[in-house]
């Protein structure tokens, strides 16, 4: 598929180029369109898996992204099937946040958690407004838009709402999450607690850990249950230490009750630093 592909879909037509990335379940290509969107296409290929089981990943990813609009959260421009594979046209952002991180020189990554983390809170907070989860919350999947113009909150979203799922069928059963994300109550639920949007919250502590860390360490079920990141935490300097500790604690019961309420301990401590 690295040839110029073009599909047309009610009358409108796009132009797929190069494959830019990717992933379980499909590949990114550059895209455009008619009418000069910046975007990117997202197909799921019919090649390992029946036409049924990526049908069914399709309309849950796509229904997800039409109710989950939200300024930082990646917009979905357009949703199709052609050829019996399945097309998802998606906002073209510059880079993402694990890249930047790897690529920039950040000098101060307090004031970049700083400035980052309230974007990120609020898409978090609107997803779990609308009683869903999204399970998947790591610099891969979030977005920085128009990088030229600085570091802001208009311009981070988050992505990949492949394996979001509600809030209810979140609680009743096992799902998939990315081995080294699942938080000790998705290990050990009977030690660590129950499954709910707390679960997001876990995974948000080890994002903003690994940014103001400087290591993108992926973390074994084994270190997971043993506390190991709020452990690595303890030993590093940071303004931030106190908010991100409230999001590692392993008993759900104990840790941060809503994104919230940890967008509320990082305002107030900000404020109060000022």
């Amino acid at each position: 598929m690295s040839e110029e592909l073009i599909i047309t879909n009610k009358k409108r037509q796009y132009w797929l180029g190069r494959e830019i990335a990717r992933g379980t379940f499909g590949v990114i290509r550059t895209c455009r369109d008619e009418i000069g969107n910046r975007c990117v296409a997202k197909v799921l290929l019919n090649d390992k898996r029946s036409y049924k089981t990526l049908k069914w990943r399709f309309l849950l990813e796509v229904n997800c992204m039409k109710l989950l609009r939200h300024p930082n959260i990646l917009y979905l421009y357009d949703a199709f099937e052609h050829k019996r594979n399945f097309y998802m046209i998606l906002e073209r952002c510059d880079i993402t946040l694990e890249d930047y991180l790897k690529q920039r020189v950040v000098k101060n990554r307090d004031t970049f958690l700083k400035n980052f983390a309230p974007a990120i809170l609020r898409a978090v907070d609107f997803i779990h407004s609308q009683k869903y989860v999204h399970k998947d919350i790591h610099a891969g999947n979030i977005y920085l838009r128009n990088i030229a113009r600085g570091i802001d909150a208009q311009n981070i979203c988050l992505g990949d709402l492949g394996i979001a799922t509600s809030l209810v069928d979140y609680k009743r059963e096992k799902s998939i999450l990315l081995k080294h994300l699942k938080p000790p109550e998705f290990i050990a639920p009977s030690y660590f607690g129950i499954l709910d949007e707390r679960s997001d919250i876990y995974q948000l502590g080890l994002l903003f850990l690994s940014i103001v860390n400087a290591n993108s360490k992926k973390y074994s079920h084994q270190e997971i249950i043993d506390g190991v990141p709020k452990k690595d935490l303890l030993q590093i300097e940071t303004n931030h230490k106190e908010q991100i500790k409230s999001m590692l604690i392993r008993s759900t019961e104990d840790r941060a009750s809503s994104v919230l309420e940890v967008y509320r301990n990082f305002t107030e401590f900000n404020h109060n630093k000022i």
